[in-house]
Protein backbone atom coordinates (compact mmCIF):
# COMPACT_ATOMS: atom_id res chain seq x y z
CA UNK A 1 0.00 0.00 0.00
CA UNK A 2 1.31 3.46 -0.84
CA UNK A 3 0.38 6.67 0.89
CA UNK A 4 0.37 10.15 -0.67
CA UNK A 5 3.20 12.57 0.01
CA UNK A 6 1.81 15.35 2.22
CA UNK A 7 3.78 18.46 3.08
CA UNK A 8 1.15 21.20 3.26
CA UNK A 9 -2.61 21.53 3.60
CA UNK A 10 -2.85 22.15 -0.16
CA UNK A 11 -1.88 18.51 -0.71
CA UNK A 12 -5.22 17.35 0.72
CA UNK A 13 -7.64 20.30 0.85
CA UNK A 14 -8.76 20.06 -2.82
CA UNK A 15 -9.83 16.44 -2.29
CA UNK A 16 -12.31 17.21 0.53
CA UNK A 17 -13.21 20.88 0.19
CA UNK A 18 -16.91 21.37 -0.50
CA UNK A 19 -17.86 17.89 0.70
CA UNK A 20 -20.36 18.09 3.55
CA UNK A 21 -19.06 15.00 5.34
CA UNK A 22 -15.67 16.63 5.96
CA UNK A 23 -14.90 19.54 8.25
CA UNK A 24 -11.96 21.91 7.83
CA UNK A 25 -11.70 23.58 11.22
CA UNK A 26 -9.47 26.52 12.07
CA UNK A 27 -7.85 26.43 15.50
CA UNK A 28 -5.63 28.93 17.35
CA UNK A 29 -2.63 26.72 16.55
CA UNK A 30 -3.55 25.77 12.98
CA UNK A 31 -6.08 23.66 11.05
CA UNK A 32 -7.60 20.21 11.47
CA UNK A 33 -9.38 18.21 8.75
CA UNK A 34 -11.65 15.38 9.85
CA UNK A 35 -14.73 13.56 8.64
CA UNK A 36 -18.07 13.48 10.46
CA UNK A 37 -20.00 10.85 8.52
CA UNK A 38 -19.01 8.26 5.92
CA UNK A 39 -20.60 8.25 2.48
CA UNK A 40 -19.96 5.55 -0.14
CA UNK A 41 -17.43 7.72 -1.99
CA UNK A 42 -15.97 9.66 0.94
CA UNK A 43 -12.58 7.96 0.78
CA UNK A 44 -12.25 7.27 -2.93
CA UNK A 45 -8.87 9.04 -2.98
CA UNK A 46 -5.84 8.31 -0.77
CA UNK A 47 -5.74 12.00 0.14
CA UNK A 48 -9.30 11.92 1.50
CA UNK A 49 -8.47 8.80 3.52
CA UNK A 50 -5.80 10.83 5.32
CA UNK A 51 -8.39 13.35 6.53
CA UNK A 52 -9.11 11.60 9.80
CA UNK A 53 -7.83 14.27 12.15
CA UNK A 54 -4.79 15.34 10.10
CA UNK A 55 -3.36 18.64 11.36
CA UNK A 56 -1.49 21.59 9.90
CA UNK A 57 0.37 24.54 11.40
CA UNK A 58 -0.89 28.08 10.83
CA UNK A 59 1.53 28.43 7.92
CA UNK A 60 -0.08 25.40 6.26
CA UNK A 61 2.75 22.95 6.84
CA UNK A 62 1.98 19.46 8.14
CA UNK A 63 1.87 19.26 11.95
CA UNK A 64 0.69 15.70 12.63
CA UNK A 65 -0.48 12.70 10.64
CA UNK A 66 -2.56 10.27 12.74
CA UNK A 67 -4.18 7.10 11.36
CA UNK A 68 -5.54 7.08 7.84
CA UNK A 69 -9.09 5.77 7.42
CA UNK A 70 -9.02 1.97 7.38
CA UNK A 71 -11.87 -0.50 7.36
CA UNK A 72 -13.43 -3.56 8.96
CA UNK A 73 -12.95 -6.92 7.33
CA UNK A 74 -16.03 -7.54 5.24
CA UNK A 75 -16.42 -3.94 4.07
CA UNK A 76 -16.01 -3.39 0.30
CA UNK A 77 -12.51 -1.99 0.80
CA UNK A 78 -11.41 -4.94 2.95
CA UNK A 79 -12.89 -8.11 1.47
CA UNK A 80 -11.20 -11.23 2.86
CA UNK A 81 -11.51 -13.09 -0.45
CA UNK A 82 -9.75 -10.29 -2.34
CA UNK A 83 -6.93 -10.20 0.18
CA UNK A 84 -6.60 -13.99 0.11
CA UNK A 85 -6.53 -14.08 -3.69
CA UNK A 86 -3.78 -11.47 -3.63
CA UNK A 87 -1.78 -13.65 -1.24
CA UNK A 88 -1.77 -11.02 1.49
CA UNK A 89 -2.29 -13.54 4.30
CA UNK A 90 0.98 -15.24 3.35
CA UNK A 91 2.88 -11.99 3.74
CA UNK A 92 4.24 -10.81 7.07
CA UNK A 93 1.80 -8.89 9.22
CA UNK A 94 1.18 -8.29 12.90
CA UNK A 95 -2.00 -8.68 14.90
CA UNK A 96 -2.60 -5.90 17.40
CA UNK A 97 -5.02 -5.72 20.29
CA UNK A 98 -7.78 -3.23 19.46
CA UNK A 99 -7.96 -1.03 22.52
CA UNK A 100 -11.28 0.52 23.49
CA UNK A 101 -10.36 4.12 24.07
CA UNK A 102 -9.80 7.40 22.27
CA UNK A 103 -7.07 7.98 19.69
CA UNK A 104 -4.55 10.55 20.94
CA UNK A 105 -1.52 12.07 19.22
CA UNK A 106 0.67 15.13 19.84
CA UNK A 107 1.36 18.34 18.00
CA UNK A 108 4.19 20.71 18.82
CA UNK A 109 3.15 24.36 18.93
CA UNK A 110 5.33 27.19 20.24
CA UNK A 111 7.88 24.53 21.15
CA UNK A 112 5.43 22.81 23.53
CA UNK A 113 3.71 19.45 23.21
CA UNK A 114 -0.09 19.36 23.13
CA UNK A 115 -2.05 16.11 23.09
CA UNK A 116 -4.92 16.02 20.60
CA UNK A 117 -7.90 13.93 19.62
CA UNK A 118 -9.03 13.86 15.99
CA UNK A 119 -10.58 17.32 16.34
CA UNK A 120 -7.68 18.85 18.25
CA UNK A 121 -7.53 20.05 21.83
CA UNK A 122 -10.65 18.68 23.53
CA UNK A 123 -11.87 17.64 26.98
CA UNK A 124 -10.65 14.11 26.28
CA UNK A 125 -7.20 15.22 25.10
CA UNK A 126 -6.92 17.39 28.20
CA UNK A 127 -7.14 14.24 30.34
CA UNK A 128 -4.42 12.59 28.26
CA UNK A 129 -2.32 15.76 28.50
CA UNK A 130 -2.42 15.67 32.29
CA UNK A 131 -1.55 11.98 32.31
CA UNK A 132 1.35 12.49 29.88
CA UNK A 133 2.67 15.38 31.95
CA UNK A 134 2.53 13.46 35.22
CA UNK A 135 3.72 10.02 34.08
CA UNK A 136 7.15 9.25 32.74
CA UNK A 137 8.67 10.51 29.53
CA UNK A 138 5.65 10.95 27.28
CA UNK A 139 6.16 14.62 26.48
CA UNK A 140 9.87 14.17 25.77
CA UNK A 141 9.11 11.18 23.55
CA UNK A 142 6.44 13.09 21.63
CA UNK A 143 8.62 16.18 21.28
CA UNK A 144 11.62 14.26 19.98
CA UNK A 145 9.57 12.30 17.45
CA UNK A 146 7.72 15.39 16.26
CA UNK A 147 11.01 17.20 15.71
CA UNK A 148 12.16 14.16 13.72
CA UNK A 149 9.11 14.43 11.44
CA UNK A 150 7.04 11.61 12.96
CA UNK A 151 3.68 11.30 14.70
CA UNK A 152 3.35 8.85 17.60
CA UNK A 153 -0.22 7.61 17.98
CA UNK A 154 -1.65 6.50 21.33
CA UNK A 155 -4.87 5.11 22.74
CA UNK A 156 -6.23 6.80 25.87
CA UNK A 157 -8.07 4.22 27.98
CA UNK A 158 -9.69 5.44 31.17
CA UNK A 159 -12.76 5.19 33.35
CA UNK A 160 -12.98 8.96 32.91
CA UNK A 161 -13.83 8.30 29.25
CA UNK A 162 -15.19 4.77 29.30
CA UNK A 163 -16.70 3.40 26.11
CA UNK A 164 -17.36 -0.32 26.69
CA UNK A 165 -14.35 -2.01 28.26
CA UNK A 166 -13.36 -1.13 31.79
CA UNK A 167 -9.82 0.10 32.40
CA UNK A 168 -9.45 0.43 36.21
CA UNK A 169 -6.19 2.33 35.76
CA UNK A 170 -5.60 5.13 33.24
CA UNK A 171 -3.47 4.05 30.29
CA UNK A 172 -1.88 5.93 27.40
CA UNK A 173 -0.66 3.18 25.08
CA UNK A 174 1.49 3.61 21.99
CA UNK A 175 -0.16 1.90 19.00
CA UNK A 176 1.68 3.30 15.96
CA UNK A 177 4.28 5.76 14.68
CA UNK A 178 3.91 7.40 11.26
CA UNK A 179 6.42 9.30 9.17
CA UNK A 180 4.68 12.59 8.53
CA UNK A 181 5.72 13.31 4.96
CA UNK A 182 5.36 9.82 3.48
CA UNK A 183 2.68 8.33 5.76
CA UNK A 184 4.83 5.24 6.37
CA UNK A 185 3.98 3.22 9.47
CA UNK A 186 7.06 2.06 11.30
CA UNK A 187 7.21 -1.69 11.83
CA UNK A 188 6.55 -2.90 15.35
CA UNK A 189 10.24 -3.59 15.90
CA UNK A 190 11.29 -0.11 14.74
CA UNK A 191 8.58 1.39 16.88
CA UNK A 192 9.79 -0.66 19.83
CA UNK A 193 13.35 0.53 19.31
CA UNK A 194 12.21 4.14 19.60
CA UNK A 195 9.79 3.56 22.47
CA UNK A 196 11.83 1.40 24.85
CA UNK A 197 14.38 4.10 25.84
CA UNK A 198 11.44 6.31 26.91
CA UNK A 199 9.67 3.40 28.63
CA UNK A 200 6.57 3.85 26.50
CA UNK A 201 3.87 1.17 27.04
CA UNK A 202 3.06 -0.47 23.71
CA UNK A 203 -0.04 -2.19 22.39
CA UNK A 204 -0.05 -5.99 22.68
CA UNK A 205 0.72 -7.89 19.49
CA UNK A 206 1.81 -11.11 17.88
CA UNK A 207 3.23 -11.62 14.42
CA UNK A 208 3.63 -14.18 11.70
CA UNK A 209 1.47 -15.69 8.99
CA UNK A 210 -2.09 -16.89 9.45
CA UNK A 211 -2.91 -19.95 7.41
CA UNK A 212 -6.65 -19.87 8.04
CA UNK A 213 -7.90 -16.29 8.21
CA UNK A 214 -11.53 -17.43 8.31
CA UNK A 215 -10.89 -19.37 11.51
CA UNK A 216 -9.22 -16.30 12.98
CA UNK A 217 -12.16 -14.04 12.12
CA UNK A 218 -14.60 -16.58 13.56
CA UNK A 219 -12.57 -16.62 16.75
CA UNK A 220 -12.66 -12.82 16.93
CA UNK A 221 -16.42 -12.89 16.33
CA UNK A 222 -16.92 -14.97 19.46
CA UNK A 223 -14.52 -13.28 21.90
CA UNK A 224 -15.77 -11.45 24.97
CA UNK A 225 -14.23 -8.82 27.26
CA UNK A 226 -12.30 -7.49 24.27
CA UNK A 227 -13.05 -5.16 21.38
CA UNK A 228 -11.19 -7.13 18.74
CA UNK A 229 -7.98 -7.00 16.73
CA UNK A 230 -6.22 -4.98 14.02
CA UNK A 231 -4.12 -6.61 11.33
CA UNK A 232 -1.28 -4.43 10.06
CA UNK A 233 0.95 -5.40 7.15
CA UNK A 234 4.47 -4.02 6.80
CA UNK A 235 3.35 -1.68 4.00
CA UNK A 236 0.75 -0.02 6.27
CA UNK A 237 -2.31 -1.87 4.99
CA UNK A 238 -4.67 -2.38 7.91
CA UNK A 239 -7.95 -4.13 8.61
CA UNK A 240 -9.90 -4.53 11.81
CA UNK A 241 -12.33 -7.05 13.23
CA UNK A 242 -14.54 -6.64 16.28
CA UNK A 243 -16.24 -9.23 18.46
CA UNK A 244 -20.00 -9.61 18.48
CA UNK A 245 -20.11 -9.17 22.24
CA UNK A 246 -18.44 -5.77 21.94
CA UNK A 247 -20.56 -4.66 18.97
CA UNK A 248 -23.82 -5.46 20.78
CA UNK A 249 -22.81 -3.44 23.82
CA UNK A 250 -21.48 -0.57 21.72
CA UNK A 251 -24.68 -0.47 19.68
CA UNK A 252 -26.75 -0.49 22.85
CA UNK A 253 -24.66 2.38 24.20
CA UNK A 254 -25.27 4.36 20.98
CA UNK A 255 -29.01 3.96 21.56
CA UNK A 256 -28.79 5.84 24.86
CA UNK A 257 -26.39 8.61 23.87
CA UNK A 258 -29.13 11.24 23.73
CA UNK A 259 -32.28 11.72 25.77
CA UNK A 260 -34.48 11.74 22.66
CA UNK A 261 -33.18 8.26 21.77
CA UNK A 262 -33.99 6.92 25.22
CA UNK A 263 -37.47 8.43 24.92
CA UNK A 264 -37.86 6.81 21.50
CA UNK A 265 -36.96 3.41 22.94
CA UNK A 266 -39.47 3.87 25.76
CA UNK A 267 -42.33 5.04 23.55
CA UNK A 268 -41.64 2.37 20.91
CA UNK A 269 -41.46 -0.30 23.61
CA UNK A 270 -37.97 -1.24 22.45
CA UNK A 271 -36.11 -0.75 25.71
CA UNK A 272 -36.13 -4.47 26.48
CA UNK A 273 -34.22 -5.12 23.24
CA UNK A 274 -31.38 -2.86 24.38
CA UNK A 275 -31.15 -3.34 28.14
CA UNK A 276 -29.63 -6.87 28.13
CA UNK A 277 -26.56 -5.40 26.38
CA UNK A 278 -26.04 -2.39 28.62
CA UNK A 279 -23.18 -2.10 31.06
CA UNK A 280 -24.29 -2.12 34.74
CA UNK A 281 -23.97 1.65 35.24
CA UNK A 282 -25.86 2.42 32.02
CA UNK A 283 -28.51 -0.16 32.89
CA UNK A 284 -29.19 1.55 36.21
CA UNK A 285 -29.37 4.98 34.56
CA UNK A 286 -31.87 3.75 31.98
CA UNK A 287 -34.06 2.10 34.62
CA UNK A 288 -34.06 5.29 36.71
CA UNK A 289 -34.93 7.46 33.70
CA UNK A 290 -37.62 5.06 32.48
CA UNK A 291 -39.30 5.12 35.88
CA UNK A 292 -39.07 8.92 36.06
CA UNK A 293 -40.49 9.21 32.53
CA UNK A 294 -43.56 7.08 33.27
CA UNK A 295 -44.03 8.85 36.62
CA UNK A 296 -44.14 12.13 34.70
CA UNK A 297 -46.64 10.73 32.20
CA UNK A 298 -48.83 9.56 35.09
CA UNK A 299 -48.54 12.93 36.84
CA UNK A 300 -49.43 14.83 33.65
CA UNK A 301 -52.38 12.54 32.94
CA UNK A 302 -53.68 13.28 36.43
CA UNK A 303 -53.20 17.01 35.78
CA UNK A 304 -55.16 16.85 32.53
CA UNK A 305 -57.99 14.97 34.19
CA UNK A 306 -58.05 17.37 37.15
CA UNK A 307 -58.03 20.55 35.02
CA UNK A 308 -60.87 19.29 32.85
CA UNK A 309 -62.95 17.99 35.80
CA UNK A 310 -62.62 21.23 37.76
CA UNK A 311 -63.52 23.38 34.79
CA UNK A 312 -66.61 21.30 34.04
CA UNK A 313 -68.06 21.98 37.48
CA UNK A 314 -68.69 25.73 37.11
CA UNK A 315 -70.60 25.52 33.79
CA UNK A 316 -72.62 22.62 35.21
CA UNK A 317 -73.52 24.73 38.25
CA UNK A 318 -74.55 27.57 35.94
CA UNK A 319 -76.75 25.26 33.89
CA UNK A 320 -74.66 25.69 30.74
CA UNK A 321 -74.98 23.03 28.05
CA UNK A 322 -71.97 21.11 26.67
CA UNK A 323 -71.39 23.54 23.82
CA UNK A 324 -71.46 26.57 26.13
CA UNK A 325 -69.23 24.79 28.66
CA UNK A 326 -66.59 24.00 26.05
CA UNK A 327 -66.67 27.60 24.82
CA UNK A 328 -66.08 28.85 28.37
CA UNK A 329 -63.19 26.38 28.70
CA UNK A 330 -61.69 27.57 25.42
CA UNK A 331 -61.95 31.27 26.26
CA UNK A 332 -61.12 31.33 29.96
CA UNK A 333 -58.79 28.38 30.61
CA UNK A 334 -56.92 27.51 27.43
CA UNK A 335 -55.45 31.04 26.87
CA UNK A 336 -53.53 30.60 30.13
CA UNK A 337 -51.50 27.84 28.53
CA UNK A 338 -48.86 29.82 26.66
CA UNK A 339 -45.13 29.86 26.23
CA UNK A 340 -43.66 26.48 27.27
CA UNK A 341 -47.17 25.29 28.21
CA UNK A 342 -48.64 25.85 24.73
CA UNK A 343 -48.31 22.18 23.88
CA UNK A 344 -50.88 21.33 26.57
CA UNK A 345 -53.74 22.91 24.61
CA UNK A 346 -54.55 20.01 22.30
CA UNK A 347 -54.41 17.33 25.03
CA UNK A 348 -56.71 19.48 27.20
CA UNK A 349 -59.28 19.77 24.40
CA UNK A 350 -58.98 16.05 23.62
CA UNK A 351 -59.57 15.09 27.26
CA UNK A 352 -62.52 17.49 27.39
CA UNK A 353 -63.93 15.56 24.42
CA UNK A 354 -63.55 12.27 26.26
CA UNK A 355 -60.07 11.02 25.30
CA UNK A 356 -57.95 9.09 27.78
CA UNK A 357 -55.51 11.53 29.51
CA UNK A 358 -52.58 9.12 29.55
CA UNK A 359 -52.97 8.33 25.88
CA UNK A 360 -53.14 12.05 25.10
CA UNK A 361 -49.80 12.71 26.81
CA UNK A 362 -48.19 9.76 25.02
CA UNK A 363 -49.62 10.87 21.66
CA UNK A 364 -48.27 14.38 22.21
CA UNK A 365 -44.76 13.10 22.96
CA UNK A 366 -44.83 10.74 19.99
CA UNK A 367 -45.84 13.61 17.74
CA UNK A 368 -43.13 15.91 19.12
CA UNK A 369 -40.41 13.33 18.46
CA UNK A 370 -41.80 12.32 15.03
CA UNK A 371 -42.78 8.89 16.31
CA UNK A 372 -46.19 8.89 14.66
CA UNK A 373 -45.14 5.87 12.60
CA UNK A 374 -44.60 2.77 14.73
CA UNK A 375 -40.91 1.86 14.87
CA UNK A 376 -39.67 5.26 13.69
CA UNK A 377 -36.52 6.68 15.28
CA UNK A 378 -36.90 9.69 17.53
CA UNK A 379 -36.08 13.00 15.87
CA UNK A 380 -35.67 16.37 17.47
CA UNK A 381 -33.01 18.67 18.84
CA UNK A 382 -31.66 19.23 22.32
CA UNK A 383 -33.61 22.49 22.23
CA UNK A 384 -36.86 20.55 21.75
CA UNK A 385 -36.04 18.31 24.70
CA UNK A 386 -35.39 21.38 26.85
CA UNK A 387 -38.61 23.02 25.61
CA UNK A 388 -40.62 19.96 26.60
CA UNK A 389 -38.92 19.89 29.98
CA UNK A 390 -39.79 23.55 30.55
CA UNK A 391 -43.35 22.67 29.62
CA UNK A 392 -43.36 20.00 32.37
CA UNK A 393 -43.73 17.18 29.84
CA UNK A 394 -40.44 15.41 30.64
CA UNK A 395 -38.67 14.52 33.90
CA UNK A 396 -37.19 17.57 35.58
CA UNK A 397 -33.72 15.98 35.65
CA UNK A 398 -31.76 15.96 32.39
CA UNK A 399 -30.85 12.49 31.08
CA UNK A 400 -27.16 13.36 31.36
CA UNK A 401 -27.59 13.86 35.11
CA UNK A 402 -29.15 10.47 35.83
Amino acid sequence: MSFPIIETIDDVRPFVEGRDEFVIAERPWGTVIDYQVTLPDSFKTPQAAECRGIKFHKDGTLAARPYHKFHNFGEPQMQVADLANAGRFHEHFIILDKLDGSMIHPIVHDDSVFMCTRMGLTDVSALAQIYARDNGWYLDFCYDLAKSGMTPIFEWCSRKQRIVLDYPEDQLVLTAIRVNRTGEYLTYRKMQALAVPYKMPMVGHWEGEWTDIHAFLEMVHSIEESEGYVLRWDDGTMGKSKGQWYLQIHKAKDHITHEKRVIGLILNDKLDDVMPFLLPGDYERVVAYRDAFWDKVRENADTLRSVVDINRQLPDAMGADDKQAKKMFATTVIPGYKGPLTKWKKPLFDVWDGADPRECIIALLRQQFSLDVVGAKANGSDALVQELREGHLLPETDWRDF
